[in-house]
């Protein structure tokens, strides 16, 4: 059985540590729903990811369907508003 922390670790060190592509942040995405523990750092780690990339409008969607969230998910969002040039949004 796959647990948050599992996740958040696989997470770290094959999605932001590695050469990653959006399919493999989606399916990562898509997990978070079997994982009935799921912590704020592995919802803030797919977060990171999208804006990453430069996923924005998927990062948005899924900071909003996202049920936990804290300051680091908003520090997140602000920031990658920033780094993918979409000020205007904030």
């Amino acid at each position: 059985m796959c647990t948050a922390p599992v996740l958040h670790a696989s997470l770290t060190k094959n999605g932001l540590n590695a050469n990653i592509n959006s399919q493999a942040l989606s399916d990562s995405h898509k997990l978070l729903h079997f994982i009935p523990q799921s912590s704020v750092v592995s919802y803030n780690t797919i977060l990171s990811g999208y804006f990453k990339f430069g996923l924005v409008s998927q990062a948005i969607k899924f900071f909003d369907e996202t049920p936990k969230r804290d300051c680091h998910a908003w520090n997140i969002v602000l920031s990658g508003f920033v780094k993918n040039h979409n000020q205007e949004k904030l």
